[in-house]
């Protein structure tokens, strides 16, 4: 339970579902998601759709819906390496929820469960534009250590790793 009025008074995340499609789709579009994603343009309903059913069926993909008062409210996905040690995250937030402590939750959330589900696991890592210092603080708060500025596949980053 949360004491602000601001924030939501129960956060939980669970398994992304069929019905969650238009949801997802439309927070991937949002420009503020957009922004900080390192493929910033628009996907169309197609594109999305087909993504959606390939992530709902891949077992190294985890994907769930973060929801504030019942109401959807971002996501957070891991995608499993190949070795099944380490996966890594993203997430995201509607606008109407940012700034909430939402992300923060969700992640800490999330990770307990992914390290519940898939005992092999032992890292958990993120890589962050370097300027989106909203996310660092989130990630941070999640309890994710900051690695500092890596190159990850061509992008400079900023890499947050939690640990089993």
């Amino acid at each position: 339970m949360r004491s602000s009025d601001n924030m939501p008074q129960t956060i939980r995340v669970r398994r992304a579902e069929e019905r969650d499609k238009d949801f997802l789709f439309q927070l991937r579009n949002e420009d503020s998601v957009r922004a900080q994603s390192w493929h910033t343009e628009r996907v169309d309903a197609s594109t999305h759709d087909a993504w959606f059913k390939s992530s709902l069926r891949n077992p190294k993909r985890v994907l769930y819906v973060v929801e504030a008062d019942g109401t959807s409210a971002g996501q957070v996905r891991f995608d499993v390496d190949d070795g099944g040690e380490s996966a890594e995250v993203s997430v995201s937030v509607t606008e109407r929820f940012r700034g909430k402590g939402i992300g923060s939750e969700a992640l800490r959330s999330a990770g307990q469960s992914l390290f519940k589900d898939f005992p092999n696991i032992k890292k958990i890592f993120a890589h962050i534009k370097t300027d989106n210092f909203a996310s660092v603080k989130t990630f941070q708060k999640a309890g994710y250590e900051n690695r500092g500025i890596v190159d990850y596949e061509g992008h400079e980053c900023i890499e947050m790793i939690a640990s089993r």
